[in-house]
């Protein structure tokens, strides 16, 4: 997946809002205010902001931004910038949500998901070229419920949708199995920091570990907006589970396919076990 929006989006497609490398900003955490219930609570981590009923949409080109997790972006597209412009001399809120084709620069009402992210704009960098560059803090899961305004920008009238986070045994094994399974993967890819193993691993609100891993993972768009739409706390770790052990599965095919990997060269290494290979086998947990 990579970290560019539709409107707004990363380096790679300036026309429309993209993420920043990943390396360029690391995800920052937010407090979430939670309420009880008998087998979980439903999570509401934008209670300390007010949340109008309509917000300016962003669409999102082949990037989830998630509630609770910081995320760099770029805007290029005249609308985006007209949308970002009137943002940050207002509220400076805005609703992030994915496209459903990242190639489509400026999707329309019925071509963007209707589940994503109210966020917050934090920083805002505008470079010479026109193009801006900003730091967005996700607030609080949205639903789109109706488009009212498409022009300059798009606008619409949005419900918030809390999370239901259980808690138990479940949880716990969860959480300690995708923390696993990620630093195993840690190991695998360079590109993730130590900073960043280190924050995931000392999380101890399993939504806010989901939305953190979901954030640094490549996965596919279709795979990343299943985390945001799904409910169910323990569904959405089952979900990154799954996404982490296959691309470690992946990552470890590709590695030990390359004859000269320096990780197995002289007196070898943790990557050349059999034990760590096996480690990323299949589990009861991934059925």
């Amino acid at each position: 997946m990579s970290l560019v929006d539709d409107e707004s989006s990363h380096e790679q497609q300036p026309e429309e809002e993209q993420p920043e490398e990943a390396g360029a900003e690391q995800p920052g955490l937010l407090t979430r205010v939670e309420g009880d219930a008998e087998h979980g609570h439903e999570a509401e981590p934008g209670d300390d902001l007010a949340i109008p009923d309509e917000l300016p949409i962003l669409p999102l080109r082949g990037l989830v931004v998630y509630p609770e997790t910081a995320v760099p972006l770029m805007v290029g597209q005249p609308r985006s910038v007209r949308l970002v412009d009137d943002v940050v001399g207002g509220d400076r809120l805005v609703g992030l949500v994915a496209s459903l084709d990242p190639e489509n620069e400026e999707p329309g009402p019925d071509e963007i998901h209707n589940i994503g992210t109210a966020a917050a704009v934090h920083r805002l960098f505008r470079a010479p070229d026109g193009t801006i560059r900003l730091l967005v803090q996700g607030l609080a899961r949205i639903r789109v419920d109706e488009y009212t305004v498409t022009e300059p920008y798009l606008k619409a009238r949005i419900s918030r949708v809390p999370e239901t986070v259980e808690s138990g045994i479940e949880v716990e094994a969860l959480m300690r199995n995708i923390g696993e399974q990620f630093r195993r993967l840690s190991e695998l890819v360079p590109s993730i920091p130590n900073e960043l193993l280190a924050t995931a691993l000392s999380i101890e609100d399993p939504l806010q570990l989901v939305y953190t891993i979901a954030t640094y993972m490549r996965i596919d768009l279709d795979d990343a907006q299943e985390i945001i739409t799904l409910d169910s706390t323990v569904e959405k770790l089952r979900s990154a589970l799954r996404r982490v052990w296959l691309r470690g599965q992946s990552q470890a095919r590709s590695m030990w396919a390359w004859p000269e990997a320096k990780s197995c060269t002289g007196s070898g290494g943790p990557l050349c076990s059999t034990a760590w290979r096996n480690s990323f086998s299949a589990s009861g947990t991934l059925a």
